[in-house]
């Protein structure tokens, strides 16, 4: 079988890789449960650190545009409730984010706003454009704060982790998807309505901690990746293995049993290859694949 391409010539609506999903990727050691090479080890690592900022920013920013298309796409964002966020490059005090009241299956790299740690807007966007979620930005100033090695984080309240969060209970490894997330995902047993205020904020992400994924108490959930591109996948399927789980509870009460649980052991090998930053950034190419097949590169302008 032919080698994976992460990006395909003939594919130019795709985004290209940020220096950090390049990294993540050149720098796995995980052998990938797919085939072939997923980059060339021929191919020179990416050094960060001597990235030109111009040409870094506009990747992020095309890659979170997209990114907030696939939002759209799958629903995440509405009534405004969805936001995805990346860390500028080069103001590490600041981030990109989708500006309030635009619909994500729309968004393109023009209507991003940077946003600094006070909640102001610094730069970028549309004149009629000009809003940004205060909650949003409250929640994501703090995570960036505290998690130097965060550079995306997505939100929003989709109807199966929403409704999971509901109920109470740590999230459950029933599944093989389920165990991207193992010991990797954390529960913040509070609400405390719209984060309007520091403290809540602060405790959402005292609750993070250094996991990957959140689930919010009556609120959804929330993802952090070193790129977009994990960050996205992420959320995806956090929400899909929600719902797995609450089609599982019933259909195994129904016959008197319970869902059968992973062990650690078969829990730890099976994170190792599914719930790197490496593989985050492989398994989000199809979703990237999808809205450049359906939008162009419309997301870019």
């Amino acid at each position: 079988m032919a080698p994976i391409a992460l990006h395909s010539p003939s594919s130019p609506a795709i985004p290209p890789l940020t220096s950090e999903a390049e990294s993540l990727v050149r720098d796995s050691k995980e052998a990938f449960p797919l085939p072939g090479k997923v980059l060339s080890s021929a191919a020179p690592k990416v050094d960060v650190a001597t990235v030109d900022y111009a040409t870094e920013r506009q990747k992020r920013k095309e890659s979170l545009a997209a990114a907030l298309r696939i939002f759209g796409k799958k629903g995440f964002d509405h009534y405004n409730s969805g936001h995805a966020s990346v860390r500028d490059p080069e103001h590490l005090d600041s981030f990109w984010v989708n500006p309030f009241g635009r619909a994500c299956s729309l968004i393109t790299v023009s209507d991003l706003l940077r946003v600094n740690f006070d909640g102001a807007i610094v730069e970028g966007g549309k004149p009629d454009r000009q809003v940004v979620t205060e909650a949003g930005a409250m929640i994501d100033a703090g995570i960036y704060t505290a998690r130097p090695d965060v550079n995306a984080i997505c939100h929003a309240h989709p109807p199966n982790a929403t409704a999971f969060s509901t109920l109470g209970i740590p999230f459950e490894f029933i599944t093989h998807d389920s165990c991207m997330f193992w010991d990797d995902i954390s529960y913040y047993a509070s609400f405390g309505g719209v984060v309007l205020e520091q403290e809540e904020a602060n405790n959402i992400v005292e609750s993070l901690k250094d996991k990957k994924a959140v689930i919010l108490q009556n609120h959804g959930p929330l993802t952090v990746g070193g790129c977009i591109e994990s960050a996205l996948v992420w959320i995806v399927m956090l929400e899909r293995e929600c719902q797995v789980q609450m089609l599982a509870w019933p259909a195994a009460a129904a016959r008197g049993i319970k869902p059968v649980p992973i062990n650690k052991a078969e829990g730890e090998y099976t994170y190792e290859r599914l719930g790197t930053e490496a593989a985050g950034v492989c398994f989000s190419q199809p979703y990237f694949q999808n809205i450049a097949a359906t939008d162009g590169a419309s997301y870019r302008q």
